[in-house]
């Protein structure tokens, strides 16, 4: 649908995670969407009745989708075979996530299981390095991005690539290497202000080391120092796996390549019932 009213997109998050390492059964589909044609894309789903999320109280809009508060109050109150479900909830490999420019709840539709959330990213959001997203298939020779069926994507070792059995339509996703890159570079942006996202991408960023053979000579020079330090490659005179990472993110500051992202006011309220909480001090490496 979103091919059809010439609206660029690209599959992201946990799904196309698992195209190029393993598949977890996540429960959200996720799609980066061009800014300019987000609105486009809402209307295209509004028409084919999809229902944005309006609720300024839903979880979906914090990183963390079952937080320390919520939790104290939930495990309080529930019986102990209620509270092993909750529990489930706050240990999911999928508790924290980007708060997506819109979101809709699936769940209940036949069609869409076992999925409960479509999710819209705006690309300045989530891939700002990237070139405007174009309707046009990667050319052959891209070097970040191909199509969900394509021979460039590996195959084997816990992947689910490629995706082209019958029926399913081929979608953009970035190739492995430059999905590991664009992992590193929100870290980067992230760490130090929002905790529960940069622990996320380093918990994606783990999901690689069993493809490392794969990946690291592909990956862009600056990004592989960061790299080698989560493979516990590090130089003799480095014993902290984050310096490498302080070092890339001080470059790419320096050079205006991450966007701005302001400290969180801790006594400000945020939407979905959440609170900002300030992680900007004290992380190891010169961050």
């Amino acid at each position: 649908m979103l091919d059809q009213a010439g609206v660029p997109n690209v599959i992201w998050g946990w799904l196309a995670l698992g195209l190029h390492t393993a598949d977890n059964g996540n429960r959200e589909i996720e799609f980066v969407i061009a800014d300019k044609k987000l609105d486009e894309a809402k209307r295209v789903l509004a028409a084919a009745g999809f229902t944005a999320c309006t609720d300024t109280s839903c979880g979906e809009l914090c990183e963390d989708r079952f937080p320390v508060e919520k939790m104290a109050v939930v495990f309080g109150t529930m019986d102990l075979a209620t509270r092993g479900a909750a529990m489930g909830a706050a240990y999911s490999f999928d508790r924290y996530h980007p708060v997506p420019a819109v979101h809709y709840h699936v769940q209940g539709l036949p069609q869409w299981a076992p999925y409960e959330l479509l999710s819209l990213h705006k690309q300045s959001a989530q891939l700002w390095w990237l070139p405007e997203l174009k309707t046009d298939a990667p050319a052959p020779d891209d070097r970040n991005l191909t199509l969900t069926n394509s021979a460039r994507l590996l195959t084997g070792n816990g992947r689910t690539a490629p995706f082209n059995g019958p029926g399913q339509y081929p979608m953009k996703v970035l190739l492995p290497w430059a999905f590991l890159e664009a992992v590193i570079l929100l870290r980067c942006r992230d760490y130090g202000h929002m905790r529960d996202l940069h622990n996320l991408w380093r918990f994606k960023l783990m999901y690689f080391v069993p493809h490392d053979a794969d990946v690291r000579d592909k990956l862009d020079p600056q990004f592989k120092p960061v790299w080698d330090a989560l493979n516990q490659r590090l130089p003799a005179h480095v014993w902290n796996v984050h310096v490498p990472l302080g070092q890339l993110r001080r470059k790419l500051i320096a050079a205006g390549e991450l966007p701005d992202i302001p400290t969180p006011n801790k006594a400000e309220k945020m939407p979905g019932g959440c609170e900002a909480r300030d992680h900007s001090s004290g992380w190891p490496g010169g961050l």
